[in-house]
């Protein structure tokens, strides 16, 4: 039944006779299942029924039962919400009708308090809605009711902003931590680049070092150089002092072979010689001694 009442509340009830057999099944069924006030609200509140149309009064009504039952707690408050919204819009004689269920909601509700205490005065004191307390009582409760709804909408415009602050704040805490690696990135480029300048300077060290070295191996090349000349100078006069030392030696030789063979010849004549003249041999002999 609530499947069928549902589909013609969407379907808008464009038959009376639809239409009522709707409205009485949502009835019906608030007995059973509370949460059919909520749809007989939105019948009448969005005038869903062809019959009916858009009743306020009504709509509240339907809200005001379903707040009565005490079900489903955790849409108690949206619903206050939803009959707060509505009640200012409502007439004096609307509110008379609706005191008593106002004021059994306004025990576990307290922001239904204001119009529970106007619709009593308006259901138990005849003429009291000309009269100035209940205006004076109905203007305090509108500019209340335009006052709550300013409230949350400055509620909700300071969740934006915090909301606001605190996503500048994380941008913010973004925006140091990137500078902080810009900053350790600029430090290690920095170190990076002081490391590159240590070792360009060692590289250029290396490089005199290298130059000086070869400038050395040059100069003791150039030395080398000097030194094989100067042996190969040595050499060759070794060779020529060679060659006039066996030159030498061999003049001697020949000298000494020649003056044995003088001596020798001198002998043989000096014999000859004393064969011939002992006295003169002997003489020759003396003056050879002296």
């Amino acid at each position: 039944q609530l499947k069928e009442a549902l589909k013609i509340v969407e379907e808008k009830c464009v038959e009376e006779e639809t239409a009522q057999e709707a409205v009485a099944s949502l009835h019906r069924l608030t007995v059973q299942y509370p949460g059919a006030h909520l749809l007989l609200a939105e019948v009448f509140l969005m005038g869903a029924s062809a019959v009916a149309g858009a009743d306020e009064a009504r709509g509240v009504a339907c809200l005001l039962a379903f707040l009565e039952s005490q079900a489903y707690p955790e849409v108690q408050d949206p619903v206050v919400e939803e009959v707060t919204a509505h009640l200012p819009n409502l007439s004096h004689s609307a509110l008379a009708r609706l005191a008593q269920r106002l004021v059994a909601a306004a025990v576990h509700h307290n922001s239904l308090r204001g119009f529970a205490v106007l619709g009593y005065l308006l259901e138990h004191s005849p003429g009291a809605e000309e009269g100035p307390v209940v205006s004076m009582l109905a203007d305090v409760l509108k500019e209340a009711r335009r006052g709550k709804v300013e409230n949350e909408s400055l509620v909700t415009r300071l969740r934006e902003t915090e909301a606001e602050v605190a996503d500048l704040r994380s941008a913010l805490r973004h925006a140091e931590e990137d500078a902080a690696a810009q900053q350790d990135l600029a430090n290690s480029l920095r170190a990076e680049r002081e490391r590159r300048m240590e070792y360009k300077s060692a590289m250029e060290d290396l490089v005199n070092d290298m130059q000086d070295q070869q400038q050395a191996n040059q100069i003791q090349a150039q030395a080398l150089r000097q030194l094989r000349q100067e042996a190969a100078s040595s050499l060759s006069r070794c060779s020529e002092l060679k060659k006039d030392l066996e030159a030498e030696r061999e003049l001697n030789q020949r000298l000494t072979v020649r003056n044995c063979e003088l001596t020798e010849q001198l002998h043989q004549q000096e014999l000859a010689a004393s064969r011939e003249d002992p006295l003169s041999t002997r003489r020759h002999s003396e003056a050879g001694g002296i």
